[in-house]
């Protein structure tokens, strides 16, 4: 909360905190543990065509690896229920303000979500489009990712595979096609999407 400009001997006033949440002037939050949920809220609320949201995960640990991980951690700690529950108020008492402000932007993005018709439904759309898209653009050698030292323009002219990823039209959106040109913009890390978009 600092860095929104609460001062440091408010930090831990709950009044203080609750005001200055109130002058905030917050358009719109995403929620990273529900992101799909809130970029088709997102898309619905800036009238965005289902394409403008669609992404690919970059940095993310395989879901096998973090399986193995969790089952460590499980042995490690054999009252995971309740260490979890022990770190919870751990950081709700270190950082109150940011857990103040957490709460009031997740409340908010609820509301809004819940106002919604037939999202739910859509969210679950999108989530088997997005799955046909990471298929798609995944581990296909055709799409691995620009190398940051070799020119964009060399890259952008390569030969690329003529497959297509075609989407059938939905109550939520038109049909689309998506292709390799696509896929290397969904997987460009933002170095060079600053390059490109110069």
């Amino acid at each position: 909360m600092r860095q929104l400009g609460l001062p440091r001997t408010d930090q831990d006033d709950e009044k203080k905190i609750n005001e200055h949440i109130d002058k905030l002037n917050f358009d719109f939050v995403l929620l990273v543990e529900h992101f799909d949920e809130c970029l088709v809220l997102l898309r619905r609320k800036l009238c965005w065509d289902f394409q403008s949201i669609l992404y690919m995960k970059l940095r993310v640990v395989k879901d096998r690896r973090v399986h193995i991980l969790s089952r460590i951690y499980e042995r490690s700690y054999p009252n995971l229920e309740r260490t979890k529950a022990m770190l919870h108020n751990s950081y709700k008492n270190w950082s109150r303000a940011d857990y103040i402000l957490y709460e009031r932007m997740n409340t908010s993005v609820w509301t809004d979500y819940n106002k919604e018709q037939d999202i739910s439904e859509e969210v679950q759309y999108f989530k088997s489009v997005q799955q046909k898209v990471e298929d798609f653009c995944g581990d296909d050698p055709t799409f691995k990712l620009l190398d940051t030292n070799v020119p964009l323009f060399v890259q952008k002219f390569n030969p690329k595979s003529s497959q297509k990823l075609n989407i059938a039209q939905s109550k939520w959106h038109k049909a689309f096609t998506l292709d390799a040109s696509q896929c290397l913009l969904y997987k460009a890390n933002d170095n060079i999407l600053r390059k490109l978009f110069k």
